[in-house]
C-alpha cells in the first residue's frame, strides 16, 4: 500500500505536514472568507467599513492556532479533541446565530440592519471545515511520511490546493442565496 520511497528526514516530514495544515490554507482561506463576508454584507446593504467585522486578522490567527492544535491532536491520537474544540467554538457564538445580528447601516443614523444568523453560521462552518480538513490532513501527512508513503501526502496536498482554489472561485463568483 505504501510506496518504497526512502524516508524523509524528520524535519522535512514535519515541515510538509505543518505546511499542509498552515501554509496551504493561508493561500486561499483569508481571501475566500473576505469574499464571502463582503458578499453577505453587500447583499444586506451593510457597508463593509461600518460593519465592525474583522475580515482579516483575528479569524486568521484563530484558524492558524486551531490547525496547529488539530495536527497535534492527530499525532497524539486524540482526534476527539477536535470535536471538543469545535463545540467550545460554536457555543461562544450560538446566541448571535440563533437570533441574527444587528449591524450599523453606515448612513450616519442609528438604523440597524439585521443579518440572519444562519448566514453567519454558514460562514463559520466554511472556515471551521477548512481548518479541520487542513489540520487533520497535516497530521496524517506527517504520519504517512513517517510510514514511508509519498503517494498519500502528495495526493492530499494537491487535493487541498485544488479544493481551496475551487472554494475561492465559489466565494468570488457563485450567487448568494436570498436568505
Amino acid at each position: 500500500m505504501f510506496s518504497p520511497w526512502p524516508a524523509l528526514p524528520p524535519l522535512t516530514t514535519y515541515a510538509w505536514g505543518f505546511g499542509v495544515a498552515l501554509l496551504l490554507p493561508q493561500l486561499f482561506l483569508p481571501a475566500t472568507m473576505r469574499n464571502y463576508w463582503a458578499r453577505v454584507l453587500k447583499h444586506h446593504n451593510v457597508p463593509i467599513g461600518a460593519s465592525g467585522i474583522d475580515l482579516d486578522y483575528l479569524p486568521a490567527v484563530v484558524g492558524v492556532l486551531e490547525r496547529i492544535l488539530y495536527v497535534i491532536a492527530i499525532l497524539a491520537e486524540a482526534p476527539e479533541f477536535i470535536g471538543v474544540w469545535l463545540a467550545i467554538k460554536t457555543a461562544g457564538s450560538w446566541k448571535g446565530w440563533s437570533e441574527g445580528r444587528d449591524y450599523p447601516s453606515g448612513d450616519g443614523t442609528e438604523k440597524k440592519i439585521v443579518i440572519p444568523g444562519r448566514q453567519e453560521f454558514n460562514l463559520f462552518l466554511v472556515g471551521s471545515a477548512v481548518s479541520a480538513i487542513c489540520g487533520v490532513a497535516g497530521g496524517y501527512t506527517i504520519k504517512w511520511l513517517f510510514l514511508g508513503s509519498m503517494y498519500h501526502p502528495t495526493l492530499v496536498t494537491v487535493a487541498i490546493a485544488i479544493g481551496g482554489f475551487m472554494l475561492y472561485l465559489a466565494a468570488k463568483y457563485l450567487p448568494l442565496s436570498s436568505t
